[in-house]
């Protein structure tokens, strides 16, 4: 019923490729649910603003920041989304967790990675509306 696309970890060796025993493995620990991720502390974070709305992302990563992320990259999206979407890398669910209850939006999408660039992508959407929070929190 369901198809998974995984690309796997390959090594190149006497001019022959070779599969990444270790990588392979963790990534079928990862897919299992039995990897446990030693890096618990701060997450890095890529923001990108998926929506209509000027300067969103430059937002969310103060408010992100505030809250000991490690935002290492934000910019703008060309695709545009209405939803916003935290897609975790790294399967730590209440880092993901505690991201959409920062931004008071969004849902968690996990897909694990064993080596990922970024821990956790979040992509904002038009439902994102941080204005008023940070009206809120400025009176």
């Amino acid at each position: 019923k369901d198809v998974v696309f995984i690309d796997i970890p390959v090594l190149s060796r006497r001019n022959r490729i070779e599969i990444d025993t270790v990588s392979f493995d963790k990534l079928i620990e990862i897919l299992n649910g039995n990897f446990v991720f030693e890096n618990t502390g701060k997450v890095n974070l890529k923001v990108l603003n998926a929506s209509n709305k000027s300067r969103l992302a430059d937002k969310a990563v103060n408010m992100l920041r505030q809250n000991s992320f490690d935002v290492f990259y934000w910019g703008n999206e060309s695709q545009k989304n209405n939803f916003t979407i935290v897609i975790d890398m790294i399967n730590n669910h209440q880092k993901s967790s505690q991201i959409v209850d920062i931004l008071g939006c969004g849902e968690v999408l996990v897909v694990p990675s064993p080596k990922p660039f970024a821990d956790m992508t979040v992509f904002l959407g038009n439902d994102c509306n941080l204005y008023d929070k940070l009206d809120k929190i400025q009176k």
